[in-house]
């Protein structure tokens, strides 16, 4: 009985450790991805350093699967061009101006997929490519939160703030989600499903 009690007592020494070690943590407090011709990730972070003393940047580093609009020039109708999968990186350094006296902040990463609106992505190479027209049909990664030293960020275990795998998305079947059928632009208003910060 007095093994048990002090297996017990063992547990809840370690539990209430792990717990105050978290609370002091640097962390990602939830996230929304969203979609308009790039991917556009609103990352909340809680227990932020001050930017002007201690510089900490977001990186996110997934692989998407892509796909434009084209227009075929013999009938100039709009259709999707073929999906295709390619590695995208951005980063951002978190702002002064968007942390708060409680060190809560929300820094916007832009995830740019213009680039890939060129007609080799349509069904024929002849066919035009339609500007705006680009949406992540899916995508899956890491993301990254690390103090930035040296003119770099720091991602080494001093350096490293927080790191998340994240998983999203996209309802095609949702109407909020889909390019509009005139134009072939993507939507303004597309919002992924995705896994929470973990």
């Amino acid at each position: 009985m007095f093994k048990r009690l002090v297996l017990i007592g063992a547990l809840v020494i370690s539990a209430v450790a792990m717990s105050s070690t978290h609370a002091n943590a640097q962390f990602f407090d939830g996230w929304g991805w969203f979609g308009f011709s790039d991917i556009r990730g609103e990352i909340k972070t809680s227990k932020t350093p001050n930017p002007q003393g201690r510089p900490s940047q977001i990186t996110v580093t997934v692989n998407a699967t892509i796909q434009i609009a084209c227009i075929n020039p013999g009938n100039n109708g709009v259709f999707n061009g073929v999906a295709f999968h390619r590695p995208l990186t951005s980063s951002i350094p978190v702002d002064p101006a968007d942390v708060n006296d409680k060190g809560d902040a929300t820094t916007v990463v832009f995830v740019p997929l213009s680039q890939f609106e060129v007609s080799a992505n349509c069904p024929n190479k002849k066919w035009t490519p339609v500007t705006n027209s680009a949406m992540a049909l899916d995508f899956s990664g890491t993301v990254l939160w690390c103090l930035v030293e040296n003119g770099g960020p720091n991602c080494t275990r001093k350096g490293l703030l927080d790191e998340s795998p994240v998983t999203c998305s996209l309802d095609t079947t949702n109407p909020q989600n889909q390019r509009d059928p005139l134009t072939g632009e993507a939507p303004h208003t597309a919002v992924f499903t995705c896994s929470a910060p973990q």
